[in-house]
């Protein structure tokens, strides 16, 4: 007797298995990568708000009285996050936005960038 050429049903619902799951790991990693993505829009975000904060000042005698997201051009939400400002004075200001793990990402008038401890100030940026 000649045997017939093809799959079984069993061979092929393994094969379907074994693709679904490495479907979900993909899927998990991928999600990862997208938090990622967008905490590095956001902290780019923070480092033009500085920029724009310090040409803002440079323009005003040094001064940081005044100013305002809108202002200097600066976006109010990045990727879905809010961006804060605390109220400039004339010798400082503070900027932060929150990331994906829930650590608050910020800069201030002494050119600092990074990774806040708590909420900032009208002048600086605790944690540094």
């Amino acid at each position: 007797m000649k045997r017939q050429k093809g799959f079984t049903l069993i061979e092929l619902l393994v094969v379907i298995a074994i693709i679904a799951i490495l479907a979900t790991l993909v899927l998990i990693a991928l999600d990862g990568a997208r938090d990622s993505a967008r905490d590095a829009d956001r902290k780019g975000a923070i480092s033009q708000i500085r920029s724009a904060a310090e040409l803002y000042a440079a323009d005003n005698s040094g001064s940081y009285s005044g100013m305002t997201l809108g202002g200097i051009g600066a976006p109010t939400t990045v990727q879905g996050s809010t961006v804060s400002i605390g109220t400039p004075s004339a010798s400082g200001f503070c900027a932060s936005i929150p990331l994906s793990d829930g650590t608050i990402w910020c800069t201030d008038s002494s050119l600092k960038v990074g990774a806040a401890t708590g909420a900032c100030t009208t002048t600086a940026c605790p944690g540094f």
